[in-house]
């Protein structure tokens, strides 16, 4: 939407040079005021015509979390503009809306009893026994930390061994796509899922040919196949008597951050682990070849769930 919106006050025609502060401004505007979903609320309306009637209709306007997730977009394509000698400056910087709520509010971690239920419900059962997608990306989740989406991107050949040591590789490429560059990383595999039988159904997949790791997933409405499991866990979850308004998927990530916290394991690693950025490091965080694999594999080992 955020080029929808970028085109409809300027023209699709408009060259990128010719984008400046005060357009950006006007995009930022439009966030303020347009409702989530509005492209599917008014599908046949124009932008400017939507803005009209969500204040016409006294609409909610979207989260400023969803917004600046839009704005960031904007930024990033004129962010390349800059590198290409487009543009001289990157007139979008600096537009985020700020967030009424704070970090802790957004989305919380699954409590013990959660996840014990989520993990016991009869309908999980059966996906483990059929070796389903729909078991192993919530387990890989919490014992990685790994994003949703780049779970259900991943390929057989993302699981590999390095320094004797099993792992799984985010990594972009080959239609793959990672939300920032700090993404990138290389994440040991706990023990429990190779308990589980984690490397049988990658060897498993393999065996058929398939270059992706979990080939069945569907695509959703917004032609990802992590928007489709999304929804698709959101149901599970309110159908197991689980779903509550500040979780969803991505609370295992922030298990998996709590449990790191319990384990005592250094900033340091745990950023390289679940691929934070360290927005108070220096200079100095640029040299190096990063962390060993056996020291990762070490801070991962002393995770653990009640």
């Amino acid at each position: 939407i955020t080029f929808r919106i970028l085109t409809d006050l300027m023209g699709a025609n408009t060259p990128i040079n010719q984008i400046n502060r005060v357009d950006c401004r006007r995009v930022q505007e439009v966030f303020t005021i347009l409702p989530a979903n509005s492209t599917k609320r008014f599908p046949n309306l124009t932008v400017l015509q939507m803005v009209e009637k969500a204040q016409k209709m006294k609409l909610e306007p979207m989260n400023p979390v969803s917004a600046n997730t839009y704005i960031m977009r904007l930024s990033s394509m004129l962010g390349w503009a800059v590198r290409e000698g487009l543009l001289t400056n990157n007139p979008a910087q600096g537009l985020l809306l700020p967030e009424t709520e704070s970090a802790k509010d957004k989305r919380l971690p699954f409590t013990p009893n959660e996840l014990k239920a989520i993990f016991s419900v009869e309908k999980m059962l059966q996906y483990k026994r059929s070796n389903n997608a729909a078991f192993w990306i919530p387990m890989l989740s919490l014992w990685t930390g790994a994003r949703l989406n780049e779970l259900c991107q991943l390929h057989t050949a993302d699981i590999q061994t390095r320094d004797e040591i099993d792992c799984m590789v985010i990594a972009a490429g080959d239609g793959k796509r990672l939300k920032t560059a700090h993404s990138q990383r290389v994440i040991p595999l706990h023990p429990t899922l190779i308990e589980l039988g984690f490397l049988e159904y990658v060897q498993q997949v393999h065996t058929t040919g398939e270059a992706k790791l979990f080939p069945h997933l569907k695509l959703g409405s917004k032609g990802s196949t992590s928007d489709g499991f999304s929804k698709d866990f959101a149901r599970f979850l309110k159908a197991s008597h689980i779903k509550s308004a500040k979780n969803c998927f991505h609370s295992f990530r922030h298990n998996f951050r709590d449990a790191l916290r319990e384990a005592g394991i250094e900033r340091e690693v745990v950023q390289a682990l679940g691929g934070w950025k360290d927005k108070s490091g220096g200079v100095e965080d640029n040299y190096g070849s990063g962390h060993s694999m056996k020291r990762l594999h070490d801070a991962i080992c002393k995770i653990s769930y009640d």
